[in-house]
């Protein structure tokens, strides 16, 4: 089956924070033996099937029913989880509260959800019987890419937004003598220039998210990648961020999370612990971090194999 990639909901700066959910669910439709197509706007016609990130608003819902009577097929890959408050993930900004508004009656115009989310799903069937949880699992075809054997030179690496809590963390991990890189650290400032002072919901943010080859060099440099939560009671794991390391070859540290309500099956595969509890087990890590990278990957294989993290919601698309 063909699948293409329709980039119609989210600004060009939402996109830069979409590259890793992308091209993990591309490799392992890949791997699966599927063809995989990045059309940007485009849309294709039917048998094609296209993948929508979810972001939806009033116009992006009339978008969708003006695709299906085309005869325009469409899966909506979701990322954020229904929010209790009205807002995506309880957010206080208001386009994730209109995002949470919009996307049950854009589920209702798709053929399927794809859900990165546990039990998001659940959620979205009364809108979109076809509604799956998936996982960004291993890929073969993106491991052949992204592995390196670089020999790292420093014990951490975080990629992604570091404002707020994020950077009170880092800088823990610092003070304690543990060397942190970031993306950022090795932008040149032209790559700073283009990224920087961009505004969103009324905020002008200072971005950590640059190109994919500069992420790829930062995480080469390090012997683990951490998994931060931006604000406490968080409840998501970094599943991308998770992948990203793994299929560079390195270990994963993750800060402890509140999935109790939907437990991530990411538990199987990389440790979890305390915020007080990340230097410690982090340097442990770092000193035998090949051996922690072959047992994670080995666990990430099996557990978050392509069949498993994604086959199931592939039974109903023919």
């Amino acid at each position: 089956m063909h699948f293409a990639w329709t980039d119609v909901n989210h600004c060009a700066e939402g996109h830069e924070t979409l590259h890793d959910p992308k091209l993990a669910i591309t490799g392992m439709l890949v791997d699966l033996g599927h063809t995989v197509s990045d059309g940007g706007m485009t849309v294709r016609t039917s048998p094609a099937m296209n993948l929508i990130f979810e972001g939806f608003n009033a116009d992006g819902v009339a978008w969708a029913r003006d695709m299906r009577r085309a005869g325009c097929r469409f899966t909506v890959v979701c990322t954020e989880r229904f929010g209790a408050s009205g807002s995506l993930n309880d957010s206080p900004y208001p386009d994730m509260a209109e995002r949470q508004k919009f996307l049950p009656a854009a589920a209702e115009l798709a053929e399927s959800c794809w859900c990165l989310v546990p039990g998001m799903a659940t959620r979205l069937k009364p809108y979109c019987r076809n509604s799956f949880d998936i996982e960004l699992g291993f890929s073969a075809a993106r491991e052949r890419l992204l592995r390196t054997d670089e020999e790292p030179d420093t014990e951490f690496c975080f990629h992604g937004g570091t404002l707020g809590r994020r950077s009170v963390v880092i800088k823990l991990l610092r003070d304690a003598g543990a060397g942190v890189v970031t993306p950022r650290d090795l932008m040149t400032q032209e790559q700073k220039a283009r990224i920087d002072g961009l505004v969103w919901n009324g905020e002008v943010q200072m971005s950590d998210y640059g190109p994919l080859s500069v992420r790829n060099r930062a995480l080469a440099k390090a012997k683990v990648s951490l998994g931060l939560r931006p604000l406490d009671g968080w409840k998501l794991a970094s599943s991308a961020r998770f992948q990203a390391a793994l299929h560079v070859g390195r270990p994963v540290l993750a800060e402890e999370i509140d999935d109790t309500d939907a437990p991530t099956p990411w538990r199987q595969v990389v440790p979890f612990v305390a915020t007080e509890d990340l230097y410690l087990v982090g340097m442990k890590i770092a000193a035998r971090w090949r051996e922690a990278r072959d047992a994670q990957l080995a666990r990430f294989k099996h557990y978050l194999s392509p069949a498993r993290a994604i086959g199931h919601a592939l039974s109903t698309i023919n």
